[in-house]
């Protein structure tokens, strides 16, 4: 009786297991879960404009849409930058961003799945310093880019990632973001700022 009993148990289990393989990206399932990502960022790839370390860190939630799509968002805060080469100046704004992407996901079993995603994000500015070579800083967004241009406090982009999920939450995350906006009110100013960032969420099911 108590093998019978044990071995009901286990089937019952390895069922529960399945059921919860398979509803991972189930339609009208819904996760959430801390993010954070570190990287850098610039706003273009001319030799005038180098690389800063930048990072964000926020709430990142997702919606199945059954068959593996899903939609995903969140609220990030998101420092990103760029430097100017030859005088060593460097800006370091921060935004709130709301990224808005689909996504699929794949799954070779109850443990480990593969995903991509792709979308726009909008972004807010909400801090920042502007530092001159010699030290001295403000704020970068009561900085003049010549001529009275100011710092466009909005912006828009497109993103993608790519990824793993492994244990049913815990992700690794490689995202690229490309600004669409421009850096300042000024429409022949650089883009607004692209990032390439490698991060960590924990997705709760």
């Amino acid at each position: 009786m108590k093998k019978i009993f044990a071995s009901a148990l286990c089937a019952l289990c390895l069922i529960t297991v399945q059921a919860n393989a398979q509803n991972a990206s189930e339609s009208g399932r819904f996760r959430i879960g801390p993010k954070a990502a570190l990287g850098f960022s610039t706003t273009n790839l001319s030799a005038s404009h180098g690389p800063v370390f930048s990072y964000d860190a926020g709430v990142q939630v997702s919606y199945g849409l059954g068959h593996g799509m899903f939609l995903e968002s969140g609220l990030l805060y998101a420092q990103k930058g760029v430097k100017w080469t030859w005088d060593r100046d460097r800006a370091t704004p921060g935004y709130i961003d709301l990224p808005i992407n689909f996504g699929y996901e794949y799954a070779f079993n109850e443990n480990f799945s593969i995903f991509a995603e792709a979308g726009l994000y909008l972004g807010v500015g909400v801090s920042g310093t502007y530092r001159q070579g010699d030290g001295y800083k403000w704020n970068y967004w009561n900085t003049d880019f010549s001529g009275g241009y100011k710092p466009n406090r909005f912006e828009m982009g497109i993103g993608t990632v790519i990824g793993v999920e492994i244990f049913r939450g815990l992700q690794i995350r490689l995202n690229y973001n490309a600004g669409l906006t421009r850096m300042s009110n000024n429409p022949n100013s650089a883009r607004s700022f692209d990032t390439f960032m490698l991060g960590v969420a924990y997705m709760f099911l």
